[in-house]
């Protein structure tokens, strides 16, 4: 969601950890309930809120005197924990087509080929998936 703040608007936010909040153009103040300190958040700048307590964001008088911010809200956790899945599972398959690659390259070899390289036609699978006595790059 792109927000426009003019001078003396204010955005509240409750309940909202984990909302970043980057700045495009001009530069607000941030002041979250619980931090120690307010934040100047500048163009090209990104704020992350860490709390569900109140959020105060205004625009930075001294620079345009208003601002244009996105707000992007925060990744469910369900959401993080299926990406995360998904990445594992999609390097899982990758690797197992290398695996399978190597194997079918190796069993193309010659067994004279595979002897000068130190193998036995039963050893290719265990090498292929990098549990075998040769490590392949």
């Amino acid at each position: 969601m792109i927000l426009n703040l003019c001078a003396n608007e204010y955005l509240r936010l409750t309940q909202a950890r984990g909302t970043a909040l980057e700045v495009l153009e001009g530069a607000v103040w941030v002041t979250e309930a619980g931090r120690h300190a307010d934040a100047l958040v500048e163009r090209g700048r990104r704020f992350e809120v860490g709390g569900d307590g109140l959020v105060l964001v205004g625009t930075d008088t001294r620079a345009t005197g208003s601002a244009r911010i996105a707000l992007r809200p925060a990744t469910a956790p369900a959401l993080e924990w299926l990406l995360r899945r998904a990445a594992s599972l999609l390097e899982l398959l990758a690797s197992g087509i290398r695996a399978r690659q190597t194997a079918v390259a190796l069993a193309a070899l010659s067994d004279r080929s595979l002897r000068d390289i130190g193998l036995r036609r039963d050893q290719i699978e265990s090498v292929a998936r990098g549990r075998g006595p040769l490590q392949l790059l």
